[in-house]
Protein backbone atom coordinates (compact mmCIF):
# COMPACT_ATOMS: atom_id res chain seq x y z
CA UNK A 1 0.00 0.00 0.00
CA UNK A 2 1.02 3.82 -1.19
CA UNK A 3 1.76 5.97 1.67
CA UNK A 4 1.05 9.30 2.05
CA UNK A 5 4.92 10.19 2.82
CA UNK A 6 6.03 8.08 -0.41
CA UNK A 7 3.54 10.48 -2.04
CA UNK A 8 5.59 13.45 -0.58
CA UNK A 9 8.22 11.92 -1.74
CA UNK A 10 7.93 12.11 -5.32
CA UNK A 11 9.24 14.30 -7.75
CA UNK A 12 6.05 15.86 -8.57
CA UNK A 13 4.86 16.56 -5.41
CA UNK A 14 7.86 18.63 -4.54
CA UNK A 15 7.34 20.44 -7.76
CA UNK A 16 4.18 22.05 -6.77
CA UNK A 17 4.04 25.21 -5.13
CA UNK A 18 3.72 25.40 -1.17
CA UNK A 19 -0.07 26.60 -1.32
CA UNK A 20 -0.66 23.69 -3.52
CA UNK A 21 1.08 20.97 -1.66
CA UNK A 22 -1.04 21.62 1.39
CA UNK A 23 -4.09 21.17 -0.45
CA UNK A 24 -2.65 17.52 -1.94
CA UNK A 25 -1.41 17.28 1.85
CA UNK A 26 -5.38 16.92 3.17
CA UNK A 27 -6.63 13.04 3.80
CA UNK A 28 -9.73 13.02 1.21
CA UNK A 29 -6.84 13.85 -1.34
CA UNK A 30 -4.03 11.67 -0.26
CA UNK A 31 -6.69 9.05 -0.19
CA UNK A 32 -8.04 9.80 -3.38
CA UNK A 33 -4.32 9.69 -4.77
CA UNK A 34 -3.75 5.98 -3.28
CA UNK A 35 -7.06 4.85 -4.18
CA UNK A 36 -6.30 5.79 -7.75
CA UNK A 37 -2.67 4.16 -7.72
CA UNK A 38 -3.55 1.09 -6.46
CA UNK A 39 -6.56 1.34 -9.49
CA UNK A 40 -3.90 2.19 -12.12
CA UNK A 41 -1.68 -0.88 -11.30
CA UNK A 42 -4.45 -3.23 -11.46
CA UNK A 43 -5.57 -2.13 -14.80
CA UNK A 44 -2.42 -0.61 -16.16
CA UNK A 45 -1.55 2.98 -16.49
CA UNK A 46 -2.90 3.29 -20.08
CA UNK A 47 -5.91 1.99 -18.85
CA UNK A 48 -6.48 4.00 -16.34
CA UNK A 49 -5.30 6.77 -18.14
CA UNK A 50 -7.65 6.50 -20.26
CA UNK A 51 -11.06 6.13 -18.28
CA UNK A 52 -10.23 8.83 -15.59
CA UNK A 53 -8.67 11.59 -17.02
CA UNK A 54 -5.98 12.47 -14.45
CA UNK A 55 -5.33 16.09 -13.23
CA UNK A 56 -1.18 16.70 -15.08
CA UNK A 57 0.21 16.05 -11.06
CA UNK A 58 -1.63 13.08 -10.21
CA UNK A 59 -0.53 11.72 -13.53
CA UNK A 60 3.08 12.08 -12.75
CA UNK A 61 2.74 10.70 -9.07
CA UNK A 62 1.25 7.76 -10.06
CA UNK A 63 3.59 7.29 -13.12
CA UNK A 64 6.50 7.79 -10.50
CA UNK A 65 4.86 5.12 -8.04
CA UNK A 66 3.95 2.69 -10.19
CA UNK A 67 7.67 2.93 -10.96
CA UNK A 68 8.07 1.43 -6.90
Amino acid sequence: MITSQQIEETKAFKELEKVTQSIYRRKAMMDKVKQEVQIAKNVGYEQYEAVYHPRPYVGKVIKELLQL
